[in-house]
């Protein structure tokens, strides 16, 4: 399957040795220490970067946020083996070939460390010989499936534990929009602060380490609520559009929204969405009260139409 479009979140201060996309040939090596091979689609996000934050979450339930730069293992912490060690005494492990009729956690390969959870790919740790394509298992140090684990989720293949990848709730997060523009970040800004008449307030921290910026903007954005996001919104309220409608028409339709203004590309040459680096602009509105969809379409035609704006995407 094709690899979700901008998966990692770059590091802002720009790759290391150790964070950057592995070669062909490292991952080679690799997969003939561990004696297996990994699959297409894992070989391919391993490509583009060696592991680090992921911009989806996958499996909410299980916390599943990043995954192991394998280069950084260094034998230290490879199969589910190693990282029983960490809790475990040798006597304890030993005990699990007696408890089970066919074991082997070195046939657990680690690929992502949640908290207390260790995904792992599994080519046949409970099968009297090895198998070519592994599945997805993850395990939970709360139980008494293996020892104080226990297996909390399997899933056939790592194609498939991709697909199950997902957003925050569409309700409860943040939206993202990507502009495309002739104009430097600067002039952009300057431009839609225009439009808008409105005043962007710069900063220049580092956004609790997500931002290598010189400058960025915090500010608000101006979104329309038209007939069909008051019935939406009188739809999820249990309450009738015509309540709404009376009630928004009295403090105008068009509503100030909180909103951060950034570059794409960080000074370290990294970018937000390293798979759309055109883009000069993004665009982060926070959640409002209302529903955000249809706003933020229209908020997308409206900025299609400025001058020096070629195009505006809809981000993950």
């Amino acid at each position: 399957m094709a690899t979700p479009k901008n998966f990692w979140i770059p590091p802002s201060s720009g790759y290391t040795p150790a964070s950057q996309g592995l070669t062909e040939d490292q991952l080679v090596e690799i997969e003939v220490l561990n004696g297996f091979s990994f699959s297409s689609a894992y070989r391919s996000l391993m490509l583009q970067q060696n592991g680090g934050t992921l911009r989806y979450s996958i499996f909410q339930e299980l916390l599943v946020e990043d995954f192991c730069c394998l280069s950084a293992l260094d034998r230290d912490l490879v199969t589910f083996e190693d990282y029983m060690k960490l809790t475990c005494t040798e006597n304890e492990i030993a005990t699990i070939n007696h408890l089970l009729e066919c074991c082997h956690l070195n046939r657990l390969i680690i690929f992502a460390v949640a908290g207390h959870e260790v995904g792992c790919f599994d080519y046949g740790w409970r099968s009297p010989t090895a198998i070519v394509n592994p599945q997805v298992v993850f395990f939970g140090d709360d139980g008494e499936d293996i020892l104080h684990f226990k297996i909390l989720k399997t899933i056939e293949s790592f194609d498939n534990f991709l697909g199950e990848i997902t957003l925050p709730d569409r309700f409860d997060r943040n939206r993202y929009i990507g502009i495309e523009s002739s104009l430097d970040f600067e002039s952009l800004c300057a431009c839609l602060q225009e439009d808008w008449q409105t005043q962007f307030e710069p900063k220049t921290d580092d956004f609790y380490g997500w931002f290598n910026f010189k400058k960025w903007y915090c500010g608000n954005v101006p979104l329309f609520l038209d007939d069909r996001t008051i019935e939406i919104y009188a739809e999820e309220t249990n309450t009738t559009f015509q309540e709404v409608l009376d009630w928004v028409d009295s403090e105008e339709r068009t509503r100030l929204i909180a909103a951060i203004l950034s570059p794409n590309r960080h000074l370290a040459g990294t970018y937000l969405y390293p798979d759309n680096p055109e883009l000069t602009l993004i665009l982060e509105i926070h959640k409002p009260w209302f529903p955000i969809d249809r706003a933020i379409e229209r908020l997308r035609l409206q900025l299609l139409a400025l001058e020096n704006i070629s195009d505006v995407k809809l981000l993950p």
